[in-house]
């Protein structure tokens, strides 16, 4: 998962796929232990673990191409199994998060690789909506904080656009950057370089495309 935080669920789930029969938790337990004590993973927070960047991509350059597909599509078929299914609800935020960073990295691979594209499609959507969830959430917090004119609710609005757009939203996004253009145009006035950059991306949501 190269650097990124590994939850220890996403690792019971792997050794449920193995091809190998009758693996059970203390199997499981073995293997991480093996893992820690030879620094292939280092310990985390909330029973996760780490792996550095560069073990990550040696391993994937000494695996064959027919690996790495296969790879790939187990990876992303895993996280859509753990992946909570109304991601934009608060209750389910804690989980999203936790499998935030190997859901982008398991998506990222499997569309290099062109497998298991249902599931890739269904995780990137629950990606999208836990993010626009967390940013409407974010916004309104701020609006109370700053105000509603504040260049913070811009920024915020302005990845939220993001993600709409990522989740085929745009006429969300383009919603979403008219609130930025208003504050923005407000705030420094027509002429200022951040207005006519987000007159561009505003222009951009007309082909779903952010600039």
């Amino acid at each position: 998962m190269g650097g990124d935080r590994i939850p220890r669920e996403l690792l019971e789930t792997f050794a449920r796929h193995s091809a190998l029969a009758g693996i059970n938790g203390q199997d499981v337990d073995d293997a991480i232990a093996m893992l820690l004590g030879y620094a292939l993973l280092t310990p985390s927070v909330q029973d996760t673990f780490g792996m550095h960047r560069l073990i990550a991509q040696l391993t994937r350059q000494r695996a064959d191409p027919d690996s790495q597909r296969s790879a790939a599509g187990l990876a992303v078929t895993m996280l859509a199994g753990l992946w909570p299914d109304r991601s934009w609800e608060h209750l389910q935020w804690p989980a999203c998060q936790r499998l935030l960073a190997p859901a982008l990295t398991a998506t990222e691979h499997a569309r290099e690789h062109g497998v298991a594209r249902g599931r890739t499609a269904w995780v990137l959507a629950g990606i999208g909506l836990y993010q626009q969830a967390r940013g409407e959430d974010a916004i309104a917090i701020e609006e109370v904080v700053y105000g509603a004119q504040h260049t913070e609710v811009a920024q915020t609005l302005n990845t939220l656009a993001g993600v709409q757009l990522r989740v085929a939203k745009p006429e969300a996004a383009r919603a979403s950057l008219d609130r930025v253009l208003t504050i923005l145009e407000a705030v420094n006035g027509p002429a200022h370089p951040e207005v006519a950059k987000a007159l561009r991306k505003r222009q951009g949501t007309t082909c779903g495309l952010m600039t």
